[in-house]
């Protein structure tokens, strides 16, 4: 009788520590899952907050591009067009008779005189 006693304890204990570790394997599998979600949440947000950043600066962005564009020189062709563009404005707001109004001044500066010596 008290062999098997001694054998079932022996058993027992065995059994204890297969149980051990199986618990010490799911608390590794449960940190290991734990820290996997940390990362993915610390990556979503920092996702978020990087497309907030974007969208923020993305105005700003447009408006430098636009401002860069402000520096070049105009061609010929824009020229051509604001002056088409002006002198369409001026011919249709001129009245019929233009005896009774003056026309209004010239919107462009005259060209200097050239010497044809």
């Amino acid at each position: 009788m008290r062999r098997r006693l001694i054998d079932l304890q022996h058993s027992l204990r065995q059994d204890q520590a297969e149980i051990g570790q199986h618990r010490d394997a799911l608390e590794a599998e449960r940190k290991a899952i734990a820290s996997e979600r940390r990362t993915d949440s610390a990556i979503g947000s920092g996702l978020v907050i990087l497309g907030l950043i974007l969208a923020c600066l993305s105005p700003l962005v447009l408006a430098g591009i636009s401002l860069l564009g402000l520096w070049r020189e105009p061609t010929r062709e824009e020229e051509g067009q604001v002056l088409v563009e002006e002198l369409v404005h001026t011919l249709v707001e001129t009245p019929v008779s233009q005896h009774e109004v003056p026309l209004p001044p010239p919107l462009l500066p005259s060209a200097p005189p050239t010497d044809q010596t």
